[in-house]
Order: structure tokens, then C-alpha cells, then sequence
């Protein structure tokens, strides 16, 4: 019994690597994205108009933000987000095949990582303190 338990903590780490990377990775995309989108539109205060595609790059890079830092909090629809963050750019990029390839690709890595067996553990409720079993002190 004590091995399984040693052996599970010592898996733990690169089990997580890779929600690490994926979750940083999204987190420093939205504070880009958020950054892109912001100042634009600080800059046209006192205009009359404002782009569009500014306020869009903003609620992507939010949504980008969000979805990253909740992934590292291990919330399970983070995934999801992420996967639909993922969605929209390969939907943009389907005019021009070099662009759809790659987000394809990306696309593709992204939702093995989130996805796959390996990461469920990082993604499950934590068990209540009352329903914990003892380790029998």
C-alpha cells in the first residue's frame, strides 16, 4: 500500500507538466490578447468610433486569461473553454490553409493534453476533509 501511494506522488508532477504548460501558455496568450485589445480602445477615448475587432480581441483574450488560470486551478471546464478558445481560431483561419494547418495542429496537441487519461486526476473534486480516509493516528 505505501508503494502505490509513493508511486502516485512521484507521478503526480509530469502528470501535471503538461496542464502547466497548457494553462501558462493560454494565461500569457489572454494577457496579450487583453493587452492588444486595451489599448486600442484607451487610445480612442474622445472618438466617436471605436473598431470592432478591438472589443473582440479583448473578450478572446479574457476568455483566454480565464480559461488558462482556471485550468491551473483544475477546474474541469476550463477545458472546454479552452477547446472553444481553439475552435474560434481554427474557424478564423480556414481561408488560408497554412494558418488552418497549424492551428489544426495545435488544435489537435491542446486537446490530447486536456483531455487524455493522464490528466483526469488533475480535474477531479477534491474529497470533503470528513470523507478522507484516516492514516490511522
Amino acid at each position: 500500500m505505501m508503494s502505490a501511494t509513493v508511486s502516485s506522488r512521484r507521478d503526480a508532477p509530469s502528470r501535471m507538466r503538461s496542464i502547466l504548460a497548457v494553462g501558462v501558455l493560454f494565461v500569457a496568450l489572454g494577457a496579450i490578447d487583453v493587452y492588444q485589445g486595451i489599448v486600442p480602445i484607451v487610445s480612442s477615448i474622445g472618438r466617436s468610433r471605436l473598431a470592432g475587432d478591438d472589443a473582440l480581441v479583448l473578450a478572446v483574450g479574457v476568455a483566454a486569461f480565464v480559461g488558462g488560470w482556471q485550468l491551473l486551478r483544475g477546474r474541469g471546464w476550463a477545458r472546454w473553454l479552452l477547446v472553444a478558445w481553439m475552435t474560434l481560431h481554427v474557424a478564423i483561419s480556414a481561408g488560408r490553409l497554412s494558418t488552418l494547418g497549424a492551428h489544426l495542429a495545435i488544435f489537435g496537441c491542446i486537446t490530447f493534453l486536456l483531455f487524455r487519461s493522464g490528466a483526469a486526476p488533475h480535474f477531479a473534486a477534491p474529497i470533503p476533509k470528513a470523507e478522507r480516509p484516516s492514516d490511522g493516528s
